[in-house]
């Protein structure tokens, strides 16, 4: 063999070994793709089962709310040891940068 056939062999070989490293490499890739996109929809299905959980439990929260709403009266808040309140009614919240505060006179009738 002539130096120059055997330059050739090495290039070819070299060039196998290159073009197989791409090969698997992009197929390691594909597999890191596929076990991401697997895991989302995991997890997506996941999501979308615990948020119908809780919108049936709002539901059930807001039928009993509407159901006990029908029953509150102001006779029935007496009752209840209710009463009007006298005078004004100061609101506060606390800001970042202070207090807000709505001072407001209630009047019932």
């Amino acid at each position: 063999m002539t130096a120059g056939n055997i330059n050739k062999i090495y290039q070819q070989e070299r060039l196998f070994k290159q073009l197989a490293s791409g090969v698997v490499a992009l197929f390691v890739l594909y597999i890191c793709l596929v076990n991401s996109v697997v895991f989302n929809l995991v997890g997506r299905q996941r999501a979308l089962d615990d948020l119908a959980t809780r919108q049936s439990a709002v539901v059930s929260l807001e039928t009993e709310y509407l159901a006990l709403s029908g029953g509150v009266t102001l006779d029935r808040a007496y009752a209840l040891g209710f009463h009007d309140a006298a005078g004004s009614v100061i609101f506060a919240r606390p800001l970042a940068g202070g207090v807000v505060a709505l001072n407001t006179k209630v009047a019932l009738p």
